[in-house]
C-alpha cells in the first residue's frame, strides 16, 4: 500500500475509532436504501464494494444480492475493516478485505455490479480505479457512484475534515462523466441533486 494509502489509512481508523457504532439518521437512511435501489442490484449478483468503511450499508447490498450472490467489500482501513466484519457474520456471501481498488489483481470480468457509495472521492488513483473497475466488470456490467449527500455537501465535509482528505472532492458531472466514458463506460444516469448524488454507467 503506497503512501497516500497509508495516510489515508490511518485517517479513516481514527474515524472509525471515533464513531464506532453510529449509524445513519432516518432521513439519510432513506435516500440510501433509495440509492441503493436506483443501482438495480439483482439476486445472484457479484458486487464489488470498494470503499465499504464500517459497512453501514454492505447489508443491504447483500440482502438484494441474496444468498446466491456474493458482495466483496473492500477498504484500506484495518480499523473499518474489522467493524465491517462484525457486522457481516451472519452474512456468508459477503467477503470482507482489507486493501484498495486500484491494487486489486485478478478479478477480471468477475462482478456484475461496482458500487462506490460514499467512497469515490477518497480514491487514491481515480483512473487507475475506473480501469480497475471497468477490468473487474462482466461485458454489460454496471458502475455506480452514489453518495447520500449532494455534491457540494460532500466537498464541504472533507474541506472541512482537512488533512489528507481535504482534497477528495467529487467532480462536476461533466468532469466525472468524461473520465468514466474514457474508461469503457457509457453513463446511463447522472443526477447531481440537492441531497444525493447518483451516477450509474454500463460497460460497453
Amino acid at each position: 500500500m503506497n503512501s497516500k494509502h497509508r495516510k489515508k489509512s490511518l485517517f479513516f481508523d481514527r474515524l472509525a475509532e471515533e464513531r464506532a457504532g453510529h449509524g445513519y439518521d432516518a432521513d439519510e437512511i432513506h435516500r440510501v436504501i433509495e440509492l441503493i435501489e436506483r443501482s438495480g442490484i439483482q439476486p445472484g449478483w457479484r458486487i464489488l464494494e470498494p470503499g465499504c468503511g464500517p459497512g453501514l450499508i454492505t447489508p443491504l447490498i447483500a440482502e438484494r444480492a441474496g444468498f446466491d450472490g456474493r458482495v466483496l467489500a473492500l477498504d484500506i482501513s484495518p480499523v473499518m475493516v474489522q467493524h465491517c466484519k462484525k457486522r457481516m457474520e451472519e452474512l456468508p456471501q459477503v467477503q470482507v478485505e482489507h486493501g484498495a481498488i486500484e491494487e486489486m489483481e485478478g478479478h477480471r470480468g468477475e462482478f456484475d455490479l461496482v458500487f462506490c457509495f460514499n467512497s469515490f472521492p477518497h480514491f487514491c488513483d481515480r483512473d487507475l480505479a475506473l480501469q480497475v473497475a471497468v477490468e473487474c466488470l462482466r461485458p454489460g456490467g454496471k458502475l455506480v457512484i452514489a453518495h447520500s449527500n449532494s455534491r457540494q455537501r460532500v466537498n464541504e465535509i472533507h474541506m472541512r475534515a482537512g488533512g489528507p482528505v481535504e482534497r477528495d472532492l467529487l467532480p462536476e458531472p461533466q468532469a466525472l462523466q468524461r473520465p468514466v466514458e474514457s474508461h469503457g463506460f457509457k453513463v446511463l444516469e447522472l443526477h447531481d441533486g440537492h441531497d444525493s448524488f447518483f451516477l450509474s454507467a454500463e460497460k460497453r
